[in-house]
């Protein structure tokens, strides 16, 4: 088998720069087998946004408009993991990464011009927080896609899921969503099923994951329902006023205008609902732990 040790370590040494679009995913192995996060990291979709561009923006619109190349069709649903790659997808492959020293010059030129360089390599280094890689359940069942719409006691079930998926995603040297949906994590908690029957009809559910590892997610699940009422998470939502409404509607147009003037995308500084949420724990006399009082 290759030995991709000595690439791992490259990808977490101090030097040289690596350059990557969009390249968030593929950084958990380098932490997980060298035991450390990924350093000086420069991502072409990260500075694009704080050069005018919407974020997240693709390669191929990036590299037709900065150097005036088409990329042509991708195969995002090519069956990567067969062997031997065909020429097509080493061609395509190849794509993915020829263009991204010139890209990384013209987007520079862009940022300087714009006076968001210094910005825009500091949001890159948020790549390199160790707290991105590390499994910290508390934090990670918050991160699942629709975990805001649910109440403590689903969360609480989300949680122990988080944490068995965590768990097996590693023994299967798997990316977790790839073992299984953040759709289905939010549907079993939301409501919980008991037998293997009702864990087969779950939308999504793998057949696999529910064949292999029924009883294991059942017990995770019933982990959860049983949880102490102290160790509840808190709500993720909280219902907002209609004086608040009001005001974050303006709050969040004034984001916009100052974004656009400095040729920044918005969703780099924050999202609305971040901007919701954190808007009304402090009305409550709460702080949030929220980017928006932290860097650039």
């Amino acid at each position: 088998a290759l030995d991709l040790a000595p690439f791992w370590e490259l990808v977490v040494a101090p030097s040289p720069e690596k350059i990557v679009h969009a390249g968030l995913q593929d950084f958990d192995p380098a932490t997980r087998y060298t035991g450390r996060p990924p350093a000086n990291i420069f991502d072409t979709q990260i500075a694009a946004a704080f050069a005018g561009y919407t974020y997240p923006v693709g390669l191929a619109r990036l590299v037709t408009s900065l150097i005036s190349v088409e990329l042509g069709k991708g195969l995002k649903f090519s069956q990567w993991d067969r062997r031997p790659l065909s020429q097509v997808q080493i061609r395509y492959a190849a794509s993915d990464v020829r263009f991204l020293l010139l890209l990384r010059k013209r987007i520079e030129e862009k940022l300087e011009a714009a006076g968001n360089l210094a910005a825009a390599l500091e949001e890159c280094n948020t790549l390199c927080s160790p707290s991105l890689y590390g499994f910290d359940p508390e934090v990670q069942y918050q991160r699942v896609r629709g975990a805001s719409s649910l109440r403590p006691r689903e969360l609480a079930v989300l949680r122990e899921l988080v944490i068995w998926r965590d768990e097996q995603a590693r023994h299967h040297d798997l990316p977790p969503r790839t073992l299984l949906p953040d759709a289905v994590l939010v549907s079993l908690a939301r409501n919980p099923v008991s037998d293997h029957e009702a864990l087969r009809q779950v939308a999504g559910m793998p057949r696999p994951v529910a064949s292999q590892h029924g009883d294991e997610l059942i017990q995770a699940i019933k982990q959860g329902l049983a949880a102490k009422a102290e160790t509840l998470p808190n709500a993720m939502r909280v219902k907002e006023t209609a004086s608040e409404k009001e005001a974050l509607a303006s709050l969040w147009q004034t984001m916009e205008n100052v974004a656009k003037e400095k040729q920044i995308d918005v969703g780099m500084i924050s999202s609305r609902a971040e901007l919701s949420e954190t808007c009304k724990l402090l009305a409550r006399g709460m702080m949030p732990q929220s980017r928006l009082f932290t860097g650039w």
